[in-house]
């Protein structure tokens, strides 16, 4: 067959899968399903598409993906069909680009392997589906050690694409920059005398003029020198200390969403340094204290980094913001028996094992894979952190796999002595159970319940809710602090929910039951929501006494939410304290900003009432005046101008 032929193949191959993937995605009911980090994106590049082009502040978040996402919404708009489309077209153009590479360093039939291993790859087509910045970096990771590879370490124009391209995929994962100093090496060894210190200057001047953009930004936004982000600190911090594992374990004083998590990790190192802090300081801050950890515990970090090991080559799919298992729930495409790690990595370290012997042509492929191997080393390992090596892996599987078919055929039995017993070894070592904890496993089953319950199945969802709580009853907790009872607060208030959709789900008792239990959860969303939910509840059944005091707990945990307070302010009039009710609004008035015109007149036609109630005819016309002016089209607009008398 022809490279032509595989490479075409390839490409229509896996779009294929992935156009058939995003189809079921679009009908399942979790299309616009954004949580964690997607949403943070997401909402990212709508500002950005906005007009909101620099923002404040040093970034937390590599940049590159927002940029190119908000300029989509710009001319497409903010829907997710586009994006997800060219993220589908680019991930099948890389497992193009793989078959490529598969024909031209190992030859057709390793390309041939190759390339159908990267269209099958399951997580690719996944990550292919998400509004995440994961599709972007597996694409600029595997173009930029192409281009490496394809450089030689001596072609002027390919080095100089090459070092814009690692400055690309630093904009969306900083940790390529680590194989920098090895490529100027390989530069140095591969170039000839006289264009060594050109072809070096090339790479990073190349890389340096793709990042630039950022690190001006970050400079003038905070006159900090940062090259790209100031998160690095909290990311090393969060894999290297006392309870750290190779698997993701969020410190205790940290909320796990990447809207709080970034000032969570500020305020601790405030309290710990006792002064407030700038984003540099904490990300200097944070790495001091990984390293604090590290030298002062030598022998639990080696035993540390044995797990993180240990975690980066298991065949579990360790879910970050979403868990493939969870969407293969919605995506049937998923649930078919398609390639994943357990499966590709023996082979992939098998081939990278055989063709050590080229090792300086292809230092390039061995330096990207190496990159992600280390940076999970550094940190700690989600699937996320180790798919932009994956179609490497899947390149040099390609080889293996096409090495056992001709040594089988040609019968070296000596050649196939070692490496048969090697890939058995590798792919137990691999395929073993995964580790992960009870509060974990509930977690993921809370989760899906979030995902039943936006698809409308408030039933199943009740189900899966239940199954988590069940999990952890009597859980007596672990060391990433309070998660576990931010778990058991989402299955309260997720119930709650599901008999709010469904009332078929449960009674209203139950409901009660459930946001009455989610008041307990350690995070103040949750609290004001699910006391804002309590609240309507029991006015709905006339507690208005009761509801008073959930709305007083909700505003508790949101004081700047002013319609909080006009629902507060509204059951304790109900219940019969109109000088409590007085007061409330008042106070929203002086302490709180309201979201529009139409909400600050709601406000004084309440103040109106309670002045009648409380037989202040003059107060309570001078505040049905004021809420007339500030919106002529209220809803008791008739009735206002029949108590002023006008027409």
């Amino acid at each position: 067959m022809s490279v032509r032929a595989i490479v075409g193949g390839t490409f229509c191959g896996a779009l294929a899968l992935r156009l058939l993937a995003l189809q079921q995605l679009h009908t399942s009911g979790v299309w616009d399903y954004l949580r964690l980090d997607p949403l943070y994106y997401h909402e990212w590049a709508v500002r950005i598409s906005g007009g909101e082009l620099i923002g404040s502040g040093t970034y937390e978040m590599t940049p590159l993906y927002a940029w190119l996402l908000g300029g989509v919404y710009a001319l497409c708009g903010t829907g997710l069909w586009v994006p997800r489309l060219i993220q589908c077209a680019a991930g099948s153009g890389i497992c193009a680009l793989v078959a490529l590479l598969g024909c031209r360093v190992f030859g057709n039939a390793a390309g041939l392997v190759a390339g159908a291993g990267a269209a099958l790859y399951g997580p690719l087509i996944f990550h292919d589906l998400q509004i995440m910045k994961t599709s972007l970096t597996v694409c600029l990771a595997t173009v930029t050690a192409a281009a490496l590879w394809r450089s030689g370490g001596s072609r002027t124009v390919w080095i100089a694409i090459a070092g814009a391209l690692m400055g690309a995929t630093a904009l969306t994962q900083e940790n390529l920059n680590v194989i920098l100093p090895v490529m100027l090496a390989w530069i140095a060894v591969r170039s000839p005398r006289g264009t060594r210190l050109r072809h070096a200057a090339i790479l990073v001047a190349a890389w340096a003029c793709v990042i630039a953009p950022a690190t001006i930004r970050n400079a003038a936004v905070s006159g900090d020198f940062v090259l790209i982000t100031s998160g690095g600190g909290e990311v090393f911090y969060t894999g290297n200390n006392e309870n750290a594992s190779g698997r993701y374990r969020i410190p205790h004083f940290v909320r796990p969403d990447p809207f709080f998590e970034h000032e969570d990790f500020r305020a601790e190192a405030a309290r710990r340094l006792g002064r407030p802090v700038t984003r540099k300081e904490s990300d200097a801050f944070w790495w001091r204290e990984g390293v604090r950890f590290i030298t002062d515990h030598p022998r639990a970090y080696v035993s540390l980094l044995a797990d993180k090991l240990a975690t980066f080559f298991n065949s579990f799919e360790r879910p970050d913001n979403y868990s493939y298992y969870l969407v293969a729930e919605f995506v049937p495409l998923l649930q078919l028996p398609l390639l994943r790690f357990g499966w590709v990595a023996p082979f992939g370290v098998l081939g990278m094992l055989l063709a050590l012997p080229r090792w300086r042509d292809l230092l390039p492929l061995y330096a990207t894979v190496s990159a992600f191997v280390l940076s999970a080393l550094l940190f700690f390992t989600q699937d996320r952190y180790r798919m932009p090596m994956i179609p490497l892996l899947i390149l040099f599987g390609g080889h293996a796999a096409s090495w056992l078919a001709a040594t089988l055929g040609a019968r070296r039995w000596r050649s196939l002595a070692w490496c048969l017993p090697l890939l058995a070894l590798l792919a137990a070592a691999m395929n073993r159970d995964p580790g992960n904890n009870l509060a974990f496993e509930a977690q993921n089953r809370g989760i899906l319940g979030e995902m039943r319950l936006y698809a409308g199945q408030a039933g199943r969802a009740r189900e899966d809710f239940d199954a988590a709580l069940g999990m952890l009853r009597g859980y007596p907790g672990d060391t990433s602090g309070r998660q576990h009872d931010r778990v058991i607060a989402a299955g309260h208030f997720g119930i709650a929910l599901a008999i709010e959709m469904d009332p078929n789900a449960g009674t209203q008792e139950e409901r009660i039951e459930h946001l009455r239990a989610a008041l307990d959860a350690p995070d103040a969303d949750t609290r004001r929501d699910a006391a804002d939910r309590l609240g309507a509840a029991l006015m709905a059944r006339s507690d208005f006494a009761g509801a008073a005091r959930a709305l007083q707990a909700a505003v508790e945990a949101a004081p700047d939410s002013f319609s909080m307070r006009l629902h507060l302010a509204e059951a304790q009039h109900r219940a019969g304290d109109p000088q409590a009710a007085l007061r409330t609004v008042q106070a929203a008035l002086a302490e709180t900003i309201p979201a529009s015109a139409a909400e600050r007149a709601d406000a004084h036609y309440g103040l109106a009432l309670v002045h009648r109630d409380l037989g202040d005819p003059a107060a309570m016309r001078e505040q049905l005046r004021i809420c007339l002016a500030a919106n002529p089209a209220h809803p008791r607009a008739a009735w206002i101008r029949a108590q002023l008398g006008i027409q």
